[in-house]
């Protein structure tokens, strides 16, 4: 991991020092957005790590809110962050996606689950809702509008989904969401 952050560091040197080459703004502009991808991929976390990740199914839903409703910005849930945020093994899950905010003051978050069987619902559910319940009783203590949108906000499950989407457009995403999975 430390590998590829010095890689970056250095891509990132090299299109600043401009190797003695002259380019067009366009072209500044694409080596630009080249390069702070390759950082932004190389820093992420648990980049190497996301083997379980969806199928598609729901990440193309979590495309689809990103490209409906302004979100924050946001940390990609992978397999290392399901665990660390909510202790949900990806073993129990057929599928997932979503954010959570990465500015460390905001409290969005979208978390959509499939899980891999009936007999796992139960668990996702009380994870989801652990992590909510927690979110809710620290933000009460320290940021009362931030507390404001996490009461109105819920974990919510139909069949095997179980979603926690905590945000001023929470409607809106609930609303995706339920066209998007039947």
């Amino acid at each position: 991991m430390k590998i590829k952050g010095y890689l970056a560091a250095a891509l990132v040197l090299l299109c600043l020092c401009g190797c003695g080459s002259q380019t067009t703004d366009t072209n500044d502009t694409e080596s630009q957005a080249a390069v702070s991808q390759s950082v932004s991929e190389a820093e992420a976390p648990g980049a190497d790590e996301q083997t379980a990740q969806s199928d598609g199914t729901l990440k193309d839903v979590y495309v689809q809110i990103a490209s409906q409703v302004e979100l924050p910005d946001m940390i990609e849930l992978n397999d290392k962050l399901l665990m660390r945020y909510y202790g949900i093994s990806s073993d129990i899950v057929a599928d997932f996606a979503g954010g959570v905010d990465a500015g460390g003051v905001g409290q969005d978050e979208i978390v959509l689950i499939k899980a891999a069987d009936e007999a796992n619902v139960s668990e996702i559910e009380q994870a989801l809702q652990t992590r909510y319940d927690s979110k809710l009783a620290q933000q009460e203590n320290y940021n009362a509008d931030e507390a404001e949108k996490i009461r109105g906000c819920k974990v919510e499950t139909k069949g095997l989904y179980v979603t926690l989407i905590i945000s001023n457009d929470a409607d809106q995403i609930t609303e995706i969401v339920n066209k998007s999975i039947g």
